[in-house]
């Protein structure tokens, strides 16, 4: 079999949600996808977002619309390289093959993005990060003051980590909530 250029599946996400302009927009997809960590509910990304599910879906069709169009303009141009690269390996390998068959052999050392992936995280970056997907949830219960000293970077997994800070925010606000 001819040696396929291996895909670099995290830097194909990384750059397609790049493309999506808003961040509640980018987090939706990769909740719903569960590109980064699981997949998650039209209910339970509302609830993060303090959006209705109807809402979340409405979200979704409009940046997946979006990303069609941007693919049929080649605006995308990972994705066809994407696409070159599935046809061309599974040409190779007589146009059948299992789905984990053509993946390992189109992707490099044959992993997937998964909540156990672990890097150096700068948790300034990701508390920063966490604060625009929780500013629904805090909303006007509570000012936010940042004091934030240059730290070294943790090695952790990114996913696991913004989820850490997000339930810890979460939780602070409804506890604030139910104070009042």
């Amino acid at each position: 079999m001819p040696d396929t250029p291996k895909l670099q599946i995290e830097k194909l996400v990384n750059d397609t949600l790049a493309a999506i302009p808003k961040e509640r927009e980018r987090e939706i997809i990769s909740r719903r996808f569960g590109l980064f960590d699981r997949k998650e509910t039209l209910e339970q990304i509302g609830e993060l977002l303090g959006i209705t599910r109807e809402r979340v879906r409405q979200l979704e069709k409009a940046v997946i619309t979006s990303l069609k169009a941007q693919a049929a303009e080649g605006k995308l141009p990972q994705v066809n390289n994407v696409q070159d690269a599935l046809v061309e390996q599974l040409v190779s390998m007589g146009n059948v093959a299992r789905v984990s068959e053509l993946s390992a052999q189109v992707t490099e050392k044959n992993t997937r993005l998964d909540q156990a992936r672990v890097a150096a995280v700068n948790l300034n970056e990701s508390l920063e990060q966490t604060l625009v997907i929780a500013r629904n949830v805090i909303k006007n219960r509570v000012e936010i003051i940042k004091r934030l000293a240059d730290i070294p970077a943790v090695s952790c997994s990114p996913s696991q980590i913004n989820q850490v800070f997000l339930n810890l925010i979460s939780n602070a606000a409804q506890a604030i909530e139910h104070d009042e």
